[in-house]
């Protein structure tokens, strides 16, 4: 009801220009209200503890649009789904303080005797803690020894002679020194010298962090056996591959030898070729020739001049590598 009101849920309701109810069984009312998808919610009451299950909600604003409505006229609550009003809410705040200030004027009258006695007990219960002979965290053999020292912003210094002088720096454990910012220095006597660090050691004084679990991220710490298996996997690959390419170059190298070989035997078959030995003769012949397993084949054609002062060849040869030859 109203310009460009919409009503889009099962059942909703929506009054006023531009209205909008999305929420099944959502009532909205004013103009630019909206139940922003709000309907029936199932969820547990603040300060009350008590389960709810709505069936729907009522508008008369607009939390997207930081649009709000005061609803006035409204009477004193009086069942436990009522809505209450302001002077309501003062008098339940009212009753609280009372009881507060009741609680507090009852502490207050504690005899001095045993106020006193509490507070002797207190006294000691915090130099047991300073001491750590108390509490969740104790040392043992530490009087005489110097005091944590923490001295830089958000610095954390535990255990006897302690330090943590960088920026958000921890220092745990007897003598442990965190030097530089955000460094984090575990164990006795640890040292940490670089920014964003944790040492569990120093030189010539490490120590091992055991119980590691697997990595599963980009910056996890890695444990022995994802390296060993690490290692083992790249190790074959490695062989693999190498064996591969040293195979391959051997196939190569045997062809190579092949076709060196049947090349001089191609050679050998044509320095056989024999030539005309009388004035203005000619001849056709042919010649063969084998080196290390491989055959060559050749034929030739020649012709002696009539004054014996040139000879003229042709030949041509093949071998067992399927490769020709001109001569």
């Amino acid at each position: 009801m109203g310009a460009e009101a919409t009503a889009s849920g099962n059942n909703a309701v929506a009054m006023g220009t531009g209205a909008e109810a999305q929420a099944k069984n959502s009532v909205v009312l004013g103009s630019g209200a909206s139940d922003n998808g709000r309907g029936a919610e199932t969820y547990t009451g603040q300060y009350s503890g008590a389960s709810n299950q709505s069936v729907g909600t009522v508008s008369v604003g607009n939390a997207a649009t930081g649009e709000t409505r005061t609803i006035s006229n409204v009477a004193d609550g009086r069942l436990a789904n009522d809505a209450v009003n302001v002077r309501q809410l003062d008098g339940a705040v009212a009753e609280s303080k009372r009881y507060t200030d009741d609680a507090i004027a009852h502490a207050s009258a504690i005899e001095g005797g045993s106020y006193g006695r509490r507070m002797d007990k207190a006294e000691a219960n915090i130099t047991a803690l300073q001491q750590g002979t108390s509490g969740i965290i104790q040392v043992k053999d530490t009087n005489g020894q110097a005091s944590p020292t923490p001295t830089c912003n958000n610095s954390l210094a535990a255990g006897a002679g302690a330090s943590a002088s960088g920026n958000n720096s921890t220092a745990l454990g007897n003598g442990a020194m965190a030097k530089s910012s955000n460094s984090g220095a575990l164990g006795a006597s640890s040292i940490a010298e670089r920014d964003n660090s944790v040492s569990v050691g120093s030189k010539s004084h490490e120590r091992q962090i055991t119980h590691v679990a697997a990595a599963t991220q980009g910056t996890d710490a890695v444990n022995y056996d994802q390296l060993k298996n690490s290692l083992a996997n790249v190790g074959a690959s490695s062989n693999a591959y190498t064996d591969r390419h040293v195979n391959q170059l051997r196939d190569e190298m045997a062809r190579q030898n092949k076709r060196l070989s049947s090349g001089i035997a191609s050679v050998v078959a044509m320095a056989n070729l024999p030539q005309p030995v009388d004035p203005d003769a000619s001849m056709i012949s042919m010649g063969i020739g084998t080196y290390h397993s491989e055959s060559g084949l050749a034929l030739g054609i020649s012709h002696r001049s009539e004054n014996e002062r040139w000879v003229t060849k042709a030949s041509v040869s093949t071998n067992t590598q399927g490769e020709w030859s001109l001569g």
